[in-house]
């Protein structure tokens, strides 16, 4: 699904995304020219996902936002769809998360941006962090600690552990309805 992810980003508007590789993947040769970080060996969802966001503001500390995409995503096709973000976020006053994929759990008749009124438990695959969100998440001691919970957990639930801290710290998460991403993928952590 890889492939099809970057097509689809790239169609988007993202000319550029970094890839961070978990594990040994060989990347085809029409990616060769992104940026990569490796993780050999392989460290699991969860401890990538979160040092891939502690890596994000890192290398870009002026960025107001930061997105994190799943290889098993592919987005809305119109070219314009990151202008369109970048003109819209926040959907209100308070940034907090966004979530470009929206559950069929969350979709509403009325289209447009919604703020979920429960924790998010799916929607992972295609997140934005306002800078601030994206700091305070990855200082939070219990995010931190997830990593050590028994067996596999530690290693993934990104979705419900990220909506459960934003619940417990009241950092509003949005979804678009209808959403602007599809899970292609056919397993799920």
């Amino acid at each position: 699904t890889l492939d099809d992810c970057l097509a689809s980003l790239m169609a988007a508007g993202w000319d550029c995304p970094r890839l961070v590789v978990d594990g040994e993947v060989a990347l085809s040769g029409s990616w060769s020219h992104l940026p990569v970080t490796r993780r050999d060996p392989q460290m699991g969802a969860w401890p990538s996902y979160y040092l891939t966001l502690i890596e994000l503001i890192m290398r870009q500390p002026q960025a107001d936002a930061y997105m994190i995409v799943q290889d098993d995503v592919v987005f809305f096709q119109h070219r314009g769809l990151r202008s369109y973000l970048e003109s819209v976020l926040w959907p209100d006053a308070d940034s907090g998360i966004v979530s470009l994929f929206c559950s069929r759990a969350y979709s509403q008749v009325i289209p447009g941006w919604h703020r979920l009124q429960e924790p998010m438990i799916w929607g992972g695959q295609a997140l934005i962090f306002a800078k601030e969100t994206a700091i305070r998440l990855i200082s939070d001691r219990k995010i931190a600690s997830h990593r050590f919970s028994e067996g596999r957990i530690g290693l993934t639930h990104i979705d419900s552990l990220i909506g459960r801290w934003a619940d417990e710290t009241q950092t509003p998460v949005y979804v678009s309805s209808p959403s602007l991403s599809q899970h292609i993928g056919h397993v799920s952590s």
